[in-house]
């Protein structure tokens, strides 16, 4: 019979899908029962009851970080958390301590939070993911085409335009699906004649979307921090340049003017744009060589999972 696992997290993740290859991962050895978490839409959190009922052998909690009162109500004692940059960042060393005695091991995707939670003295594993890298050949492009989702208020197509400044760019695919609580900035006439700019939104087959990003050869991170970074991470697999903001974890993989480039979101300025195919094969060829040591973390976590 098969451990079964409880596994909370963001109900925004059932629209990105941004955790589902963590879930796929457990699916192959435990029964999984996922609880997605609504309580950022003003809903009730997770009724700990439920979760009692099921007598899982472990709980995850992944982003979703409970609060004491919780833990101490859940009679499963064998707790993982899976914290994420993005949403965590705020949180110190004293946050962290608070959960010493439930020992909760800690998962962690982003090295500035495994080193916080390390100093709090928490059983805790610095993983970085990396996605499987497209084995279609990276070639040069004619010109630099430019890929940008506005996701939040603080890069926007302001932003794009501070970045790319005097570069001759050939297009912009635009993509319009803003995140919860941020102001869409969409580009004026003008500015989308400029720079041939061609607007979509929708969330779009695998199919079409990697069509779209593969005819580009820079892609602009939509956010200044990350849990993971899905969206650059899917970028750099296929040979794009990534535009990201100097924060974690983009920060924690990209090394500025070899396999992509950092800039700062809250003062952007020019950046060069001259050399971004030959980056953008460094950022797949980067990808290729940490996908490997992945599936071997990979292992690591399910040998921790089996074990508890």
């Amino acid at each position: 019979m098969k451990k079964r696992i409880v596994f909370i997290t963001h109900s925004y993740h059932k629209k990105t899908k941004s955790v589902d290859f963590f879930k796929k991962i457990l699916e192959k050895e435990f029964e999984l029962i996922v609880f997605f978490d609504e309580s950022w839409q003003g809903k009730p959190y997770i009724d700990f009851k439920k979760i009692n009922k099921l007598d899982p052998s472990q709980v995850i909690f992944l982003q979703q970080i409970p609060n004491l009162e919780f833990l101490k109500d859940l009679k499963c004692k064998n707790i993982i958390f899976i914290p994420m940059y993005d949403n965590d960042a705020g949180k110190g060393v004293d946050y962290w301590r608070s959960f010493s005695s439930f020992n909760p091991k800690v998962i962690c995707f982003a090295k500035k939070l495994y080193d916080r939670v390390k100093q709090a003295g928490l059983e805790s594993y610095y993983i970085q993911y990396f996605l499987k890298p497209s084995e279609e050949k990276i070639d040069d492009h004619k010109g630099t085409s430019i890929f940008f989702w506005q996701r939040i208020n603080s890069i926007n197509w302001n932003t794009v335009k501070k970045l790319i400044g005097s570069n001759r760019i050939k297009k912009v695919y635009f993509k319009k699906n803003i995140d919860p609580n941020n102001k869409l900035i969409i580009p004026d006439e003008e500015d989308i004649k400029k720079y041939n700019i061609q607007l979509f939104e929708g969330w779009l087959s695998t199919e079409d979307y990697l069509k779209k990003l593969r005819e580009c050869n820079v892609f602009i991170a939509p956010r200044t921090r990350e849990g993971i970074g899905m969206a650059y991470l899917e970028a750099m697999a296929n040979g794009l340049c990534v535009v990201a903001h100097d924060d974690a974890t983009a920060n924690e993989y990209i090394e500025s003017g070899k396999n992509g480039i950092l800039f700062n979101a809250n003062n952007p300025k020019e950046i060069n744009l001259n050399n971004v195919d030959e980056i953008g094969k460094n950022a797949h060829l980067y990808i290729k060589e940490g996908y490997d040591n992945w599936l071997r973390d990979r292992e690591k976590i399910m040998d921790l999972l089996r074990k508890i």
